[in-house]
């Protein structure tokens, strides 16, 4: 079956200093790339299994749930990712 994509949740403020580019609840977002052609910000999160995904531009953010921890997250060349 196809994946489908779950919005995010707004957590209260970034520290000082810090710019947020995703307003989402993660224990711990690792293993981050943009992908230049979707123009995304990709991310997992090991303890909760999800990969996350941003659209900066239009600020839509959303997840993936997992089976498992993932260990990290990569582009393939010809297309998708490589968990």
């Amino acid at each position: 079956p196809r994946a489908t994509w779950t919005p995010g949740a707004v957590p209260s403020a970034p520290p000082p200093g810090w710019q947020r580019v995703s307003d989402t609840l993660n224990a711990r977002g690792e293993s981050p790339f943009w992908h230049p052609h979707e123009e995304r910000l990709y991310w997992v999160d090991v303890a909760l299994r999800r990969l996350w995904r941003v659209h900066p531009r239009s600020g839509h953010t959303d997840h993936l749930d997992l089976p498992q921890e993932p260990g990290c997250v990569v582009p393939c060349r010809a297309g998708g990712l490589l968990l």
